[in-house]
């Protein structure tokens, strides 16, 4: 489902084209690190989103449907985590409820076919908490991996700040609930 038109459509609103241009040029002139809008040096946005959407270029071509589809298949990935997410703490059937009600839910729908960061982040930010939940449930230092590793992909998608949330989410969580030690959780 979210897979499929994603090229019928042309770019909605100018924000999509500027994403696309970035995109092209990160493409055009070779150089993955600095990012450039005709030729000025772009520092509004980090800058995972464009290196995806030129690799998709790279194997697709510049095409509606290769720009759209990184937020389409974050789209899929959130509802899949979310899913994960349920089964470890609910449950299977909790599991299933959740992920059909992430993978039904309009907006996602909608943000899914749009060239923006948003869904990207939104996958990094659930991945960070799927590992802060099985780092907690006694699933080992991988859960703790994912769980930075995540929000280091969701700063490099956004930004730094939104990265912050999670953070203080996971450091404020085994002091509030003192269920572990607090000396588990930092990454050193």
């Amino acid at each position: 489902m979210y897979l499929l038109g994603l090229g019928v459509a042309p770019f909605l609103d100018p924000p999509e084209g500027f994403h696309v241009a970035v995109a092209q040029s990160l493409r055009a002139s070779g150089d993955w690190i600095t990012l450039r809008v005709d030729g000025v040096r772009y520092f509004d946005k980090p800058p995972l989103l464009y290196w995806l959407m030129a690799l998709s270029f790279s194997m697709a071509g510049p095409t509606e449907a290769a720009a759209r589809l990184g937020p389409a298949l974050s789209a899929i990935g959130v509802a899949a985590v979310t899913g994960r997410i349920g089964v470890m703490l609910g449950g299977p059937r909790v599991g299933l409820l959740a992920g059909l009600f992430v993978a039904s839910n309009l907006g996602m729908f909608l943000f899914g076919r749009q060239v923006k960061p948003d869904l990207s982040f939104m996958l990094w930010i659930v991945l960070a908490f799927a590992g802060f939940v099985v780092a907690y449930r006694g699933g080992g230092r991988w859960g703790l991996a994912l769980f930075y590793a995540s929000l280091g992909l969701a700063a490099l998608t956004k930004d730094a700040l939104g990265a912050l949330g999670p953070l203080l989410v996971g450091a404020l969580f085994p002091w509030l609930t003192r269920a572990r030690p607090y000396g588990a959780w930092p990454p050193w």
